[in-house]
């Protein structure tokens, strides 16, 4: 079915559905809601291929492409919209205090994209970069960017659409979790986040609400997690005696209980941390175009 028949299916169907891809690094997790963001679909496509550990070989392409059609044969019909998640752990994030700012967005995306492959080593023509003004200081402006392997980028939106699935938007997961805590809990503002699910798992640091730190990971064991712990807690002491504006009032942990409870239970062990579990909405992914939280600017990673 080509995208434009899609899209005019989309309108004529009385009951349009959200779906959500979540690409791991040998998983593909879909989750599909109805217009009221009830869960009325949620597979798991297994991938014998590894994904983000170097090029795009013709054999992940092949299974990318199978995965999203699949998915484009259980949805596809009364799909107004796809949302790509990519793993958090193949997304790099930076925050750069600057002392002005460039005159026109395409000339921020080339500074962002430079001082990204600049610490990162990567070449910068190989990555994809998406950004957005923290605040307005009086000396420093301070800007966050997130980049991506633009030839996985590629590979992702191909298979959508040649599977007749039209990309709403391509996004880290930590985009979607913070918008989705931010809907549930609005009074969040000094809070340290971890994310952890079986294949991957993430620090956010926030302070007055705004995302200043987050470094995604893959797992190496699902016997980590003590390891995942120290790193946690060393990030969030390395963050608060950095600078004195820098404040953690609160460490959540969000993902499956399984997932969860192991690394929250050496946390208090090991570093007298008192984290707060909060399971993850099934309907994380499926956020509208209004979405409340300080991210939404950086929500679509886009190949420019």
């Amino acid at each position: 079915m080509s995208p434009l028949l899609n899209k005019i299916m989309t309108w004529l169907s009385p009951t349009p559905l959200n779906v959500g891809v979540a690409i791991d690094r040998q998983r593909v997790s879909v989750v599909c809601a109805d217009a009221t963001g009830v869960v009325v679909g949620q597979t798991t496509i297994l991938m014998a291929s590894p994904c983000f550990t170097g090029d795009v070989t013709a054999e992940i392409q092949v299974e990318l492409d199978a995965a999203f059609q699949r998915v484009a044969a259980a949805y596809g019909a009364r799909c107004p919209r796809v949302q790509i998640v990519l793993p958090d752990a193949a997304v790099t994030w930076r925050v750069f205090n600057l002392e002005h700012k460039p005159q026109k967005a395409r000339d921020t995306t080339t500074l962002a994209r430079w001082r990204i492959a600049k610490e990162t080593g990567a070449q910068a023509d190989t990555l994809c970069c998406a950004w957005q003004w923290l605040d307005a200081g009086d000396t420093t402006q301070r800007l966050l960017a997130i980049a991506f392997n633009r030839q996985w980028a590629e590979a992702i939106r191909q298979a959508s659409w040649r599977a007749g699935l039209l990309p709403h938007t391509i996004a880290a997961g930590a985009v979607y979790v913070w918008n989705d805590l931010q809907t549930r809990f609005p009074a969040l503002r000094n809070v340290a986040i971890l994310r952890i699910d079986t294949q991957q798992w993430t620090v956010m640091l926030i302070t007055k609400g705004v995302v200043e730190y987050v470094h995604g990971r893959w797992r190496r064991a699902e016997t980590d997690v003590n390891e995942i712990a120290s790193i946690t807690a060393q990030s969030i002491k390395a963050f608060v005696c950095a600078e004195t504006d820098n404040v953690i009032d609160e460490l959540i942990v969000t993902g499956y209980e399984n997932d969860a409870r192991p690394v929250m239970e050496a946390l208090k062990k090991s570093h007298q941390y008192a984290p707060r579990w909060i399971q993850p909405a099934p309907c994380a992914t499926l956020n509208g175009d209004e979405q409340p939280s300080d991210l939404a600017a950086c929500a679509a990673v886009e190949a420019r």
